[in-house]
C-alpha cells in the first residue's frame, strides 16, 4: 500500500503541475489522536488487546482453580501458574503489536498519522490487555487462607502503583513494534 505523508501530497497535488508550493503543515499529534476516524482505529486496537486480556484472566482464572482443588500445595503451584501467565502475556504483547500495526497498515493513507496511531494505540492496548487480564484472574480465583499473602488477602496480591510505571515501560516496546510494521510496509512494499 503505497502512502503519502501530509507534505508529499501537497507538493505532488500541485495546480501548477511542478512548481513547488508551500508544503502543508503537518498535523500537531494531539490533532491526529483526536481525529475522529484515528480513535477510531485506536479504540479497536485497545479493544483487541482488551479481549486478548481477557482470554488471558480467563485462562488464569481456571488453571489457578484446576491447580487449587488438584494441589496439596496450592499457594506454589498459584504462584507458578501465575508467573507463566505473565511471561506468556509480556512476550505475546509484541506480537499482538505487529498485527494490530498490520491491521493499520491497511486501512490508514497517510505515513504519519499511521505511525502516531499505531505506536499509541500499541503501547495503551498493552496496558489494557494487561490491566484487564490481572483483574480478571485476581476477581475470580477463589480466596482461601493458602493462597493469602502476606498482608492478609487473596486478591491483594500487589498495588497497582507499584507496577504501574513498569508496566508503560513495558509497553512502549509494544507500540514501537506497531509503529514499526506501518514501517516496514512503507520503506519496503510501497
Amino acid at each position: 500500500m503505497s502512502r503519502e505523508t501530509t507534505t508529499e501530497s501537497a507538493v505532488n497535488s500541485s495546480p501548477e503541475g511542478g512548481r513547488h508550493q508551500q508544503p502543508k503543515r503537518e498535523r500537531p499529534v494531539s490533532d491526529v489522536l483526536s481525529d475522529e476516524q484515528n480513535k477510531s482505529y485506536l479504540t479497536y486496537i485497545t479493544l483487541l488487546f482488551a479481549i486478548v486480556g481477557v482470554g488471558y484472566g480467563l485462562t488464569g482464572a481456571l488453571g489457578i482453580r484446576m491447580l487449587f482443588e488438584e494441589s496439596a500445595d496450592a499457594g506454589l503451584a498459584i504462584g507458578f501458574f501465575l508467573i507463566v501467565l505473565f511471561g506468556v502475556m509480556v512476550f505475546t504483547g509484541p506480537i499482538l503489536g505487529a498485527i494490530s500495526g498490520l491491521q493499520l497498515q491497511r486501512h490508514m493513507t497517510d505515513t504519519r498519522e499511521a505511525l502516531i496511531t499505531a505506536f499509541v494505540s500499541g503501547t495503551i492496548g498493552y496496558v489494557a490487555m494487561t490491566v484487564v487480564s490481572v483483574l480478571v484472574t485476581v476477581l475470580l480465583i477463589p480466596s482461601t487462607d493458602s493462597a493469602d499473602t502476606s498482608s492478609g488477602g487473596g486478591s491483594d496480591l500487589f498495588e497497582l502503583g507499584e507496577i504501574f510505571v513498569p508496566l508503560i515501560v513495558m509497553a512502549i516496546p509494544v507500540g514501537l513494534v506497531a509503529a514499526g510494521m506501518i514501517y516496514l510496509d512503507d520503506k519496503f512494499l510501497a
